[in-house]
């Protein structure tokens, strides 16, 4: 690992972290989409049908996604989320995670046709803190009282 730097290790997660994760009040879905079918569709419609928080659509191909503004950026979003789902390439990922950090984002889930570690880039300076997110195979998450469903089912 020469030439490497390692950013120290986390402390686990704070309640106040787990809560924006599992009890969202909002969401960015980044990558979302109104395409029958598509994971972004599937995933925005999980999350509409009981979610009673603001829900920010991100894709800056759209305008709309299932009747609500979409936005195209995530620093062009109106207030920190506290969960953003990223339903982009693996190679987008660490750039998304970027931005999500700068822009002051609570928690993340990745889904992604690769594996995190290869969309991970290399690096010879430490990384910047970056949202929470379960994983690195996490397939969603869930809280028992939420109303937000960003999973596969």
């Amino acid at each position: 690992m020469s030439g490497h730097v390692l950013a120290p290790r986390r402390a686990p997660y704070s309640f106040a972290e787990l809560e924006r994760l599992v009890q969202p009040r909002s969401v960015s879905v980044i990558g979302a989409s109104d395409t029958p079918g598509s994971f972004g569709a599937n995933t925005m419609a999980n999350i509409q049908a009981g979610f009673e928080g603001r829900l920010y659509p991100v894709n800056p191909n759209r305008q709309t996604v299932f009747g609500l503004k979409c936005w195209p950026s995530v620093s062009a979003l109106p207030e920190p989320v506290d969960l953003a789902v990223l339903i982009i390439p693996a190679a987008s990922v660490p750039a998304a995670l970027t931005e999500c950090a700068d822009c002051g984002v609570g928690s993340a889930v990745i889904y992604s046709r690769a594996s995190p570690s290869s969309a991970r880039p290399r690096r010879s300076r430490p990384r910047p803190p970056s949202p929470r997110s379960p994983g690195p195979a996490a397939c969603g998450c869930w809280g028992p009282t939420a109303s937000a469903w960003p999973i596969w089912r």
